[in-house]
């Protein structure tokens, strides 16, 4: 079937064509508004090592920005992990963090740099939750440090989190909406060609004629027939 014998059934059957081709473009739209807007904050921290690392030696300086190395992109890694995890989830909603959480490490970073996500729809909740999230992360640094260990270890060799940027201003995220908006017209489109064409296959099953025409080798036959057929008997 080409594309003008489409067109030709969609006008034929005007009927069912126009009321489904409404209700593909209302769908997108209904899509878009049922959907409620959904707001995203992000905040940036760093790992940092230890005051005993940094003044290792005595040759270092004290200062643990000055001693970022490959294992604190590692430790960085490992804590991404730990924050994404079911258990890390379920403790921060019973701190208050209900709305989508993620972290991952800053991409193309060249140091132990970790950014914190949360997506939600109010934006002040979502600033509050953001402080949990920074809090909790740097607790969990401590505790990946210390937990199955029989001697704690001391404060000087624990390995810290700071936040580098604060949560900043929950802006909008379309994405959400505009995949639900892309998907709505898609159902859209096929129920208008399902609509179109079983009305069609409806008719003819009915015995009203079609406006796809035959193919030739069955028009060729059907007319051969015709002429093999012998008169009526008076």
């Amino acid at each position: 079937m080409d594309l003008g014998t489409m067109l030709r059934v969609m006008i034929k059957r005007w009927y069912v064509s126009v009321p489904a081709l409404l209700m593909a473009l209302a769908l997108p739209v209904l899509a878009w508004l049922a959907v409620p807007a959904k707001y995203q904050s992000t905040s940036t921290i760093s790992l940092l090592n230890s005051t005993a690392v940094a003044n290792a030696g005595g040759k270092g300086t004290g200062n643990p920005f000055t001693n970022f190395d490959n294992s604190l992109t590692g430790a960085a890694d490992f804590l991404a992990r730990t924050l994404n995890s079911d258990q890390s989830m379920a403790d921060m909603a019973k701190m208050g963090v209900t709305d989508l959480a993620s972290a991952e490490l800053a991409p193309n970073a060249s140091g132990p740099f970790l950014i914190l996500t949360i997506t939600g729809k109010d934006p002040q909740k979502i600033l509050t939750e953001m402080d949990t999230f920074d809090k909790y992360a740097d607790q969990t640094m401590l505790n990946i440090q210390t937990r199955s260990l029989a001697t704690p270890l001391p404060a000087s060799v624990l390995v810290h989190t700071i936040v580098m940027v604060p949560p900043q201003k929950p802006t909008t995220s379309m994405k959400s909406r505009l995949e639900d908006a892309a998907g709505a017209g898609v159902a859209g489109m096929v129920l208008l060609f399902v609509a179109v064409f079983g009305s069609e296959a409806l008719a003819i099953r009915r015995g009203k004629p079609s406006v796809v025409p035959a193919r030739s080798g069955e028009s060729a036959r059907g007319a051969a027939g015709a002429r093999r057929r012998p008169p009526a008997a008076a």
